[in-house]
C-alpha cells in the first residue's frame, strides 16, 4: 500500500515557483500543483523581513520523496529551500489519479 503526501515548496517569487512546478511535474514526481502567493513576514539573518512570497502545493506518493527533495534543491534559488511533506488520505479515485500520474 502506498502512502500519499500533500507537498509544499517555497519560492521567492511566482516565476521561480512556476519553474519548480514545471520541473517536478515534468518528471512525474508530483501530479501537479497550485501556486499560491502573498505577503509574508519572517525572521531572516537577524532581521524581520516583509516581502511577497510564493508557495507550491501539490500531491505525490511516498516513493518519490527522495527524488523530489533532490530535484527541488537543484532548481530552487533559495538559500534554504523549504519542502514539507504531509501524509494524507483521500477518496479512492483521487488517490488512484495521484498514483497513476506520479510513477
Amino acid at each position: 500500500m502506498h502512502e500519499y503526501y500533500q507537498v509544499w515548496f517555497s519560492a521567492e517569487n511566482e516565476e521561480q515557483a512556476r519553474n519548480i512546478l514545471v520541473t517536478l511535474t515534468g518528471q512525474k514526481l508530483i501530479v501537479g500543483g497550485t501556486i499560491l502567493g502573498g505577503p509574508s513576514h519572517f525572521w531572516w539573518k537577524g532581521k524581520e523581513i516583509d516581502m511577497d512570497y510564493a508557495y507550491i502545493m501539490g500531491f505525490t506518493i511516498s516513493e518519490n520523496r527522495g527524488k523530489i527533495e533532490e530535484e527541488y534543491v537543484k532548481v530552487s534559488k533559495e538559500e534554504i529551500p523549504m519542502a514539507t511533506f504531509i501524509k494524507m488520505e483521500g477518496n479512492e479515485k483521487f488517490l488512484n489519479y495521484i498514483f497513476e500520474n506520479t510513477k
